[in-house]
């Protein structure tokens, strides 16, 4: 393969002032509710990367627990549809009885619900399908806290 010669020597290539896109940060109090492991763990750093501060809980009661005993506000929850002792749609009602303001994001890696209930279709606010990228999250997560 022959390659046609540079007409200069030593020419550098232009390059961009523009700096890369940083994904959305925030200084919020997020609850993580994740029964997987391996998945909450990753999700967890994910958002403490993005500088929120995270409650993270292995199961719906758990969550209410880290609900309870935090006494500031907590201004998202970010809940897994299909967990053992509580679906993610039983705690966000419990959730957003004590407290109110709290946003919801749902994720879920079902399409629908395993019992074959139309639970993740009558949802009150946005999924996330598993698997996700760190951007999604971060753009979901924000828009949501933006949200009025």
């Amino acid at each position: 393969m022959y390659l046609p010669r540079a007409s200069t020597h030593g020419e550098a290539l232009p390059t961009s002032d523009a700096e890369p896109k940083q994904p959305p940060r925030g200084r919020e109090t997020i609850l993580l509710a994740e029964d997987e492991e391996e998945v909450r763990s990753l999700v967890c750093d994910m958002l403490q990367d993005m500088a929120f501060t995270v409650l993270a809980a292995a199961n719906g009661m758990a969550a209410l627990e880290l609900c309870r005993q935090h006494s500031e506000a907590i201004d998202l929850l970010l809940t897994d549809m299909v967990m053992p002792v509580m679906s993610g749609t039983e705690l966000a009602q419990h959730v957003r009885r004590s407290h109110p303001e709290t946003k919801v994001v749902y994720m879920s890696g079902y399409s629908e619900h395993p019992s074959g209930s139309s639970e993740l279709f009558s949802i009150n606010g946005p999924m996330l399908a598993k698997p996700f990228t760190r951007a999604t999250l971060a753009e979901v997560v924000r828009r949501m806290l933006d949200a009025g």
